[in-house]
């Protein structure tokens, strides 16, 4: 049996001390390095004692496929919660791995903070001995959120009514640096899209920046001198008053 550690906001964790949580979702992260049409074809296989997900081989730019396991361990694995808390206020000034083991520690999840407390500290930073909550994996699956069944609905911790959206909207957006033809590499390899940011803020000086970040040039636009412009109806358009709801639906589980 192996621990690792995992992930959860407050309110999560108040429906996990209720009982009313007994299921949680992860994104798979491998995907973020592939294009929509990529996810598409990737393939869930749980009919195995390790469930993974095998994602083909992707030709536009070399990016090999793969199968990728949950990273939160197998059935049997204990996960032990990250969360929200906070220690004595004399430790303040320390790192999280430099206060003292058995040190009190309180959580936001529990209640009003008590007089000794010190500042809020996130989940990402909490000690493996400072959790005071311990998970087992009981059933590990990989599937697509559109997928997910009344019955997972409930365990996840919603009760009542409940409005969930997969993909209403979706713009159909193509991540950047995406050409036609094979040739990106050679169009982006010597100054990567510093040319393009750099065309864009000659033309809208007012908005846009070129800015480092994630160790690479990027253009920043800012868009809040826009904010108070208002809507103008063009000449022929008839508003209908009935609220189109884009055939969702609400629907009450309990």
């Amino acid at each position: 049996m192996k621990e690792k550690p995992i992930l959860f906001s407050t309110p999560m964790v108040q429906a996990i001390l209720e009982g009313s949580k007994t299921m949680t979702r992860r994104v798979v992260r491998e995907l973020k390095n592939y294009l929509p049409e990529t996810w598409e074809r990737a393939v869930p296989h749980n009919m195995y004692d390790t469930p993974y997900l095998k994602i083909p081989y992707q030709e536009f730019n070399d990016v090999i496929g793969g199968r990728y396991l949950c990273p939160h361990g197998e059935v049997g694995d204990r996960l032990w919660v990250r969360e929200t808390w906070f220690a004595d206020k004399k430790y303040n000034l320390l790192k999280p791995s430099e206060i003292p083991i058995l040190s009190p520690i309180g959580y936001t999840s529990i209640g009003v903070k008590p007089n000794w407390a010190g500042k809020t500290r996130t989940a990402r930073f909490m000690c493996k001995w400072m959790s005071h909550i311990a998970l087992e994996n009981t059933n590990i699956r990989v599937e697509r959120l559109q997928e997910i069944m009344t019955e997972d609905i409930e365990k996840e911790g919603i009760d009542g009514w409940c409005t969930v959206q997969f993909n209403a909207f979706l713009a159909g957006k193509i991540t950047t640096q995406r050409m036609g033809g094979g040739n990106t590499k050679e169009f982006y390899k010597q100054d990567g899209t510093l040319n393009k940011s750099n065309m864009l803020e000659q033309l809208h000086p007012d908005v846009a920046k070129v800015v480092w970040k994630f160790n690479r040039w990027h253009h920043h636009v800012d868009y809040s001198i826009f904010k108070n412009n208002k809507l103008i109806k063009r000449d022929g358009v008839v508003v209908n008053g009935n609220v189109d709801e884009y055939g969702m639906m609400l629907v009450k589980i309990k």
